[in-house]
């Protein structure tokens, strides 16, 4: 490559930037080093200038900023997460097999277990000396209420 200018270059540039190249000019630019390599470069920028146009306008480099972050972010928080997911996955197949061996271990026994509750259920009465047995329901009822209206009334208190 020539380093020395040439001083038909700005005639040169324009006419890659027109596109009207007259026929001495254009036998110029092939023979001149400088001006050839200029020709090229010259027409590569003019075509990489009209695909971005195509393109669209370039976005804000605020929304470029926020989305190159954003994505980084969602790649830090996968990377993250990865190994809680994985622990999880390994958890659920040990929890699945435990179970199988489990079930596999006690299967003998669930016959035994399940003939036991066939067994006739006693019918037990209350002794003699006790009061109705209405009011030992309504007795055990209260009882079994009471928690839950002293809840209701600390709940209603706060309020």
């Amino acid at each position: 490559m020539n380093d020395s200018a040439c001083p038909r270059e700005s005639e040169v540039l324009a006419a890659v930037a027109t596109e009207s190249f007259t026929e001495e000019l254009r036998s110029h630019a092939v023979d001149c080093d400088r001006c050839n390599e200029l020709v090229l470069v010259a027409g590569f920028m003019n075509r990489e200038a009209e695909e971005i146009g195509k393109a669209g306008p370039i976005p804000d480099a605020g929304y470029l900023w926020w989305r190159a972050s954003l994505e980084q972010r969602e790649i830090r928080s996968r990377r993250a997460t990865g190994i809680i997911t994985l622990v999880q996955r390994v958890g659920v197949v040990v929890g699945a097999l435990v179970a199988f061996l489990l079930l596999r271990g006690i299967a003998p026994d669930i016959g035994t277990w399940l003939a036991a509750l066939a067994t006739p259920v006693q019918n037990y009465s209350l002794p003699e000396n006790a009061a109705s047995p209405i009011l030992v329901v309504l007795v055990s009822l209260g009882l079994l209420a009471a928690p839950a209206v002293f809840n209701l009334y600390g709940t209603w208190s706060r309020d």
